[in-house]
Formats: C-alpha cells, sequence, structure tokens
C-alpha cells in the first residue's frame, strides 16, 4: 500500500524519469563527445608574478608563450605544455628554499632535511643534512649554465662528512626528481659531479635558454626564440 502511495507520488514520478533519462544517455557520452578547448592559446605579460604555492614566487619579464595541447582527443587535449617563446624568470634563494624544503616535508620518506638555498655572485651553495644513524650535514657549491634546453649544476666543491660523494649527488638527484613529481625518470638526473634539470620532462615547459645565471639574490633564466641554423653555402 505504502508502495502504491509512493509510486503515485508526482515528485516521485519526474525523479523516475529524469533518472530514467539519464541512465540511457550516459552510453552516448564518452570521451569523444567532450569538447575540447582551442588547440593553442597565448600568455603574454610585460611584468608579473607566479606563485604555485604559498612562499614561492617566480617573477617574469616581457614574458610570452604558446600553451599548447598534448593530444586532439580527451584527456590529453586538456593537458598543455608551455612552449615559451621569450622572457625572463626570476626566482628568488628563498622560494627556492622554501620549495625544495616544502616537498621533502610532505614527502615523509625523504632522507634530506633542513635544505637550504643560498646564492651568491655566479654560485649556488645547496645545504642540508642526509639522515644515517645520526644527521649528516652536506654542502654542494658551484655554478648553473645551460645547453638551450636544461639547466645544469655543476659541483666544483663538495663537503660531506662521512658520506661518498657520489652516494649523496645520486640520492640527491633522486629525491630532487621524484618530489619535483618529474613525469620521467630522466627529469633530473646527475651525470659524475653533475644535476641535470630538465623542464620539459619536469614540469610540461620548453623553450630556448639562452642564458641562466645566480646573482646575489636567485636564480635568473632568459629564454628567447633560438636563431635560425645558417645553411653552408655550396
Amino acid at each position: 500500500m505504502e508502495l502504491c502511495k509512493l509510486a503515485s507520488n508526482p515528485l516521485v514520478r519526474i525523479a523516475a524519469v529524469v533518472f530514467s533519462l539519464i541512465y540511457f544517455l550516459l552510453p552516448l557520452l564518452g570521451a569523444d563527445q567532450i569538447k575540447c578547448p582551442a588547440p593553442v592559446t597565448h600568455l603574454s605579460t610585460p611584468k608579473g608574478e607566479y606563485s604555485p604555492q604559498s612562499g614561492v614566487v617566480f617573477a617574469l619579464s616581457d614574458f610570452s608563450a604558446d600553451m599548447v595541447q598534448l593530444g586532439k582527443k580527451s584527456p590529453l587535449c586538456f593537458v598543455r605544455i608551455t612552449d615559451i617563446r621569450q622572457g625572463d624568470i626570476f626566482v628568488s634563494s628563498q622560494s627556492l628554499s622554501h620549495e625544495f624544503q616544502s616537498k621533502f616535508e610532505q614527502s615523509g620518506e625523504s632522507k634530506i632535511t633542513d635544505f637550504q638555498v643560498e646564492t651568491k655572485e655566479h654560485v649556488v651553495h645547496l645545504k642540508g643534512k642526509m639522515k644515517k644513524l645520526i644527521p649528516i650535514s652536506f654542502t654542494l657549491e658551484g655554478p648553473v649554465s645551460t645547453d638551450g634546453n636544461t639547466l645544469i649544476f655543476h659541483a666544483t666543491k663538495i663537503k660531506a662528512d662521512g658520506l661518498e660523494i657520489k652516494g649523496l649527488l645520486d640520492v640527491l638527484g633522486k629525491h630532487l626528481g621524484s618530489l619535483m613529481q618529474s613525469e620521467s625518470v630522466n627529469g633530473v638526473i646527475v651525470q659524475g659531479d653533475t644535476i641535470v634539470f630538465r623542464p620539459e620532462q619536469i614540469a610540461h615547459v620548453r623553450g630556448h635558454i639562452v642564458s641562466a645565471d645566480i646573482t646575489r639574490k636567485g636564480l635568473f633564466v632568459r629564454f628567447a626564440q633560438a636563431e635560425p641554423v645558417k645553411q653552408a653555402k655550396k
């Protein structure tokens, strides 16, 4: 009796019709039916800031970039890679320290603590502690350069009491790669006493890097379009 009364309720009947429509329409609403956004969008600013998280700020100057979708169909059409045409990017040593240290803390499994980035003219100092039976302090010092596609930190001075140098660099490179959520195992790689950062494989950012340098306040990176290769005259 109660079921009959419930079935005769107009609101219940309307709800039943709505759910029936949804049920029969769902198979027709596949991924291909989802409209993808424009394949390329543009970003340009003479001066601005980008803050991926609290305490971390990237200062942008004369910045121009294309946001290009990775594929023509869903879901890749909603994922974009940033093609930087030109621009200057500056990030302070405080922002770099906060970025790395916060990721080390969030991981919960990191062997590295108290990580700090200090900068002088043309030289960066990476400091921290490695968890062993007792915390062991380490310091790496060196310049930052570029090959046009990557950022390269070359350790010219390494101090690590009781730690094997190669082991320290391997662990640091592995941790930086995983903590920066690199989409490729090659996002951060160690080559001897050098740590190589590949922006495209770390954060879907690519462009021709003209220069990379360390100032007393932080890291300065300049992007510009690569000059076309001149063909030799026959």
